[in-house]
């Protein structure tokens, strides 16, 4: 069984931003299991020469001693609609879980959306697969209640290109847009959308 796991995004055979997706492995391997790895998270990663041409999701899963490692094409879908829906205070991945049953339940619920954001303690967190950023009219701000801290959040915070702070549900539509972003959603490149489409009903 491998409980976490890791997305990368394999960009014509080069793995983007490895770096960022190294660390949170050696941190949330290090929250579940109490001790520092015993292996790097690209120790038995190869690109075969079928993947070096064109955009690829690269999953890596991973337990106390090993990993699995799966590779498959990758589209980027076109995310404009969101269903804002409430999870129990108690519900956790603040690690990169295997089992998203929960998630996938909320995601199933969607109705003629095309993704659900996720509410909880009436603060606004994340989509089923994505960190969601607002912009303000002046700058791109990312709520600082993600269920899970993306590796894409992570560097574009690093790098001033976002900023983070408090976003309750009640703020959603005092903003302008949004974008969504995960590892294989580069920021300047996928859509800008109105908050108007994010439905609440």
């Amino acid at each position: 069984m491998y409980p976490l796991f890791e997305t990368l995004c394999i960009d014509n055979g080069h793995i983007r931003n490895a770096e960022w997706h190294c660390r949170r492995f050696e941190t949330s391997y290090g929250s579940l299991y109490r001790h520092c790895p015993t292996y790097s998270l690209l120790d038995n990663t190869h690109i075969s020469p079928e993947y070096r041409t064109g955009i690829f999701r690269l999953r890596i899963s991973y337990n106390e001693s090993s990993t699995k490692t799966e590779i498959e094409p990758y589209i980027t879908k076109n995310i404009t609609r969101l269903k804002v829906w409430a999870v129990a205070p108690s519900f956790d991945y603040s690690l990169k879980y295997t089992d998203r049953s929960v998630i996938n339940n909320l995601f199933s619920q969607r109705g003629c959306c095309d993704d659900v954001l996720i509410i909880k303690d009436g603060m606004v967190t994340d989509t089923s697969v994505c960190n969601i950023v607002f912009f303000d009219g002046q700058k791109w701000i990312t709520p600082s209640t993600p269920l899970l801290c993306g590796t894409a959040r992570a560097r574009l915070l690093a790098d001033g290109t976002i900023e983070e702070r408090p976003v309750a549900e009640s703020d959603i539509h005092k903003f302008e847009a949004f974008r969504l972003i995960n590892a294989l959603r580069q920021f300047n490149t996928v859509a800008t959308t109105t908050t108007d489409n994010i439905i609440n009903f």
